[in-house]
Formats: structure tokens, C-alpha cells, sequence
């Protein structure tokens, strides 16, 4: 057994069923969040990568592998990563309660994520297969490509390529994600009455996003987090700091750009109870 496979078999049990409900329960009729999901701040995907991370690796969990490597492993990246550590204390005071402050996500979060999950597997393997000097050769599209492969090997006639398949199956890399998979202690909202008119490109807030080379999906999450009325917008991508200002006095959203920023938000919303519904 090569010292991947009991990391991995980690991976999978570290998983946990969410503990909230998901989609429409937090809205209103309008399509924004109740206002019992408030104070609430959006996550883009730079930062619910980084929340599910810390969840895949294990660190909330870790004391139950206090003696082994993972504990080992834990005190490298900690020690190290201040980034890492900050995250995890986000997780670990969403998942008892200690904020009032509500993490929110959307489905175009979720489809960012996937996409990450997916190339960020598959690219663990083929170095394992092919080796690291041979994968920096492998473009995006590559990735996709053997992706496509994996997922028809899946449902093909061969035995052979489909019990292979199987095996990275059973270690999440071409299985989609579920809501256990590091999700726990993050709303999912569903989009309702959402919608973008031509008319508010031209001139606006949007437009500027776009000059300043802001990318498309990136606007998009800042549309919908004020669509659902969240008063912060979480984001890791540099790419936000080139607009705070408007984003703050046009769009109301006050920008939340590292794990330490939004570890201070939630602790200014202390709270040790569960949130009421309505």
C-alpha cells in the first residue's frame, strides 16, 4: 500500500452530513435571504475552496489522530500557515454557533468548486502516474479531456477500465460532491428572482468590474450576494481589492479579502445559539 492510499481512505471518512438545511429555506419570497440568515457574508469560490479544504484535510478532527501523521502533518501546515489556521477557526466557530454571522454560498459556488475538486484530483493521480515533470506539460483542457475518459470508462462495456474507474471512484475524484463533502456550517442558497438587464451594465458598478479586468464569474458572485442581501463579500482573489470602495459605497458589501478579516467579522457577531427560523 503506496502512503497515499490511508490519506485518501481519510479523505473519505472525514466527510460529514451537513447540519442545516439547504436551497430555499432561507429565502423569502423575493428571492433574498430571511432575516434570520443575518448578518450574512457571501464566499466566493477563492474562499469556499479554502473552507472545504480545511475540512478535507481533517483539522477540526485532528485530535482523534493525535499520535499519528495526520497530527504530524497538522502541526507543518499550522505552524506554517497562518492562512490555513485562520480558516479553520472560521469552521470551527460556524459549526458550533459561536458567530451570528451566517456563511453563504450559492450554486455558482458550488459548480466553481466541483471544478476545482475535480482537476485538483485528477492531477494528484496522474502525478503519481505519469510523474511531476511530465504533468506540468498537461494543460486545463487535459484535465478535462482524461476527465471525460474516466467518466465514460465509467459506464463502458470493459470490466477492466471500469473497476479502475471505480477505485478513483471510491476516492472522490470523479464522484460529484455532495453536501457532506467540507460543506458543513455553510448556507446554501438557492438563486430566486434573481436577474441582470441590459440596462444595468452600462454605467454601472458591473461595468467598471469588467474594465478593471475583474473576471465575469467574479461579477457574477458580487450580483448575487446583493441580490441575497448579504452585508459582506468574502474573497481571496486580489483581483476584489481594485474595487472595495465601490463595492462598499454602491453595492453596500463591505469586502472581506483574507481568513483573518473574516475570523474578526464573525467574532464581532458573538453568538452561542442556533439561529431561529422565519
Amino acid at each position: 500500500m503506496s502512503i497515499t492510499e490511508p490519506w485518501l481512505w481519510y479523505l473519505r471518512i472525514s466527510s460529514r452530513p451537513p447540519d442545516m438545511p439547504t436551497g430555499d429555506e432561507w429565502l423569502a419570497e423575493n428571492g433574498a435571504l430571511k432575516r434570520s440568515v443575518h448578518p450574512s457574508a457571501y464566499l466566493d469560490a477563492s474562499a469556499l475552496i479554502e473552507y472545504w479544504r480545511t475540512d478535507v484535510i481533517g483539522l477540526p478532527e485532528i485530535g482523534r489522530f493525535a499520535d499519528g501523521m495526520l497530527r504530524d502533518l497538522y502541526d507543518f501546515l499550522a505552524g506554517r500557515n497562518s492562512r490555513l489556521e485562520h480558516t479553520t477557526k472560521v469552521r470551527e466557530m460556524a459549526l458550533s454557533y459561536q458567530s451570528k454571522l451566517a456563511l453563504i454560498a450559492s450554486p455558482l459556488t458550488l459548480l466553481e468548486l466541483q471544478s476545482w475538486a475535480s482537476e485538483a484530483s485528477m492531477l494528484h493521480w496522474l502525478a503519481e502516474a505519469i510523474g511531476a515533470k511530465n504533468l506540468r506539460q498537461r494543460r486545463h483542457k487535459d484535465i478535462g479531456d482524461l476527465l471525460r475518459a474516466c467518466w465514460d470508462a465509467k459506464r463502458g462495456e470493459s470490466d477492466e477500465l471500469r473497476k479502475a474507474v471505480e477505485v478513483l471512484d471510491l476516492q472522490s475524484v470523479i464522484r460529484p460532491l455532495s453536501a457532506a463533502d467540507g460543506l458543513a456550517g455553510v448556507y446554501l442558497a438557492s438563486l430566486r428572482g434573481f436577474d441582470f438587464a441590459v440596462d444595468d451594465f452600462w454605467g454601472s458598478p458591473w461595468w467598471l468590474m469588467a474594465h478593471l479586468q475583474i473576471g465575469a464569474a467574479d461579477i457574477l458572485h458580487v450580483c448575487i450576494a446583493r441580490h441575497l442581501g448579504c452585508q459582506y463579500f468574502v474573497s481571496f482573489d486580489g483581483d476584489f481589492k481594485r474595487v472595495r470602495e465601490e463595492m462598499d459605497s454602491e453595492m453596500g458589501l463591505q469586502l472581506l479579502c483574507t481568513p483573518q478579516e473574516l475570523l474578526d467579522a464573525m467574532r464581532r457577531y458573538p453568538s452561542g445559539e442556533d439561529r431561529a427560523d422565519g
